[in-house]
């Protein structure tokens, strides 16, 4: 039997013991609190998820290493290696399987097993389009097939690519009271002219949304007016009153989105709207300055503001201005649902900087970022606090060029060109090195493959992981 003596000190070890239990309870309650209280709030100025950029940086040259989001993603880009050395004089990008690339000063065509199925035949040659390509030969202009078969002879002066089932051209028109002309048509994949004899004047537009643009002489006011011309060759009605403009991005004269910009006189200056392909003016002419085409069912127009500023607000293809939550100097067309919005100046005194809108208006990130690029494949480059990174759409970190890239292209099949002392290499879209800087060039990945260039010769990388 324990003696009194003995029951008290145990008594005295057990509140000791107690004592201590709920001062460690306490502390770590306060170091909680302390944490909840010093927590910055979750916003795109001061979050800094880097989402792979410590196993980016850290990874050793020669390693395989793979970040947490590699090993979670099969999508992410882990291997490019060299399919074809460097052997030519120059190269395009891949477009519908093959590829332009010249050697001893002729252009030949290799598909994606990189060997050659068009002949080194042409001075000049352009990028294949709908299963055709334009093509010269001591510089007359025709049109070949995939297989390297003329669809048309080498008589043109000028040819374009070909876009809704027609390609420009320019020829050599024997008149009677002008003597020889140089004037544009349209050939069809056939290499047939149906428009020959429609009596337009073409000046040798793309066509898109079915029509081309083309101006025509208007009797009444002297002037000449761009309108449409459907697939037939005609010219569509248009108000007298407007005429198509090549729009805010100098794209040419165009249609997008089955609307085209337009001009009218304003008085003291032109004022810009919107027609639509059958010649109805969509959005009445009202805006001050030369307005965007439509990308994603939106445009960027602009306007003098209350205050003698410029301001700009985005409309869709009804004309209907978004409810912009705060006011804008310039905005950014949209790209994969998002554009960035300059706030300086129109903005609060502290306003100075780029912030983040979706497709309804809404600001997604406040004005914080500098030098921006648009998104794509979900990310931006953009410049912050003197630090170029990529972003997310929500304008959250994805991985940062300091320390490690002097600068960077925007990403294309999930890679990023990156350079470094004037050296190209590539990143996957977490930021992982997949190649070090070591070429003098390296074209943007198209089809799985990108050009690189080496010591004045070209060569092919590839897609393998």
């Amino acid at each position: 039997m324990l003696s009194r003596k003995n029951n008290v000190a145990l008594a005295a070890l057990v509140f000791i013991v107690l004592a201590l239990f709920v001062l460690a309870l306490f502390m770590a309650a306060c170091d909680t609190l302390d944490l909840n209280r010093d927590k910055p709030e979750t916003t795109a100025e001061n979050q800094e998820p880097d989402q792979g950029q410590e196993q980016a940086q850290g990874q050793e040259a020669g390693q395989t290493q793979k970040t947490p989001q590699d090993q979670g993603s099969s999508s992410l880009v882990s291997s490019i290696e060299v399919a074809l050395p460097p052997t030519y004089e120059d190269a395009n990008a891949f477009v519908e399987g093959l590829v332009w690339v010249k050697l001893q000063g002729k252009w030949g065509a290799l598909d994606k097993e990189l060997n050659q199925v068009i002949d080194f035949l042409y001075d000049e040659a352009q990028d294949f389009s709908e299963g055709r390509a334009a093509v010269c030969v001591g510089g007359k202009w025709g049109f070949i097939d995939a297989t390297g078969k003329e669809v048309t002879k080498m008589t043109y002066i000028e040819a374009r690519s070909f876009s809704e089932g027609f390609a420009a051209v320019r020829t050599l028109v024997e008149s009677e009271l002008f003597g020889e002309l140089e004037l544009w048509t349209y050939v069809d994949k056939e290499g047939k002219e149906p428009f020959r004899e429609s009596g337009t004047l073409f000046e040798g537009n793309d066509f898109h949304d079915g029509v081309t643009v083309s101006r025509r002489y208007i009797s009444d006011t002297g002037l000449m007016q761009a309108v449409p011309v459907n697939a037939q060759g005609q010219y569509v009605d248009v108000a007298k009153a407007v005429s198509i403009t090549s729009g805010e991005a100098s794209e040419g004269y165009r249609f997008s989105e089955g609307l085209a910009p337009v001009f009218a006189d304003g008085g003291e200056h032109h004022v810009y709207g919107y027609i639509d392909v059958t010649g109805k003016i969509v959005v009445k002419p009202q805006y001050d300055f030369m307005v965007s085409n439509f990308r994603e069912g939106l445009a960027v127009v602009r306007f003098w503001g209350p205050k003698g500023q410029v301001q700009a607000t985005v409309i869709d293809k009804t004309g209907a201005e978004l409810s912009l939550q705060y006011p804008y100097s310039d905005i950014t067309d949209f790209s994969e649902g998002y554009a960035f919005a300059d706030a300086t100046g129109v903005g609060k005194d502290d306003d100075i900087g780029w912030a983040i809108i979706d497709s309804t208006g809404a600001e997604i990130v406040p004005p914080i970022f500098f030098d921006v690029r648009d998104f794509s494949e979900g990310k931006a480059l953009v410049e912050f606090k003197n630090e170029y990174r990529f972003i997310d759409t929500s304008g959250v970190k994805v991985f940062s060029l300091k320390g490690r890239y002097e600068g960077a292209n925007s990403f294309h099949d999930g890679v990023a060109t990156v350079w470094l002392n004037e050296k190209v290499g590539c990143v996957n879209a977490v930021g992982r090195e997949i190649i070090e800087p070591k070429y003098d060039g390296i074209q943007s990945f198209q089809e799985g493959y990108a050009a690189m260039l080496l010591d004045g010769k070209v060569g092919f990388l590839k897609i393998t992981g």
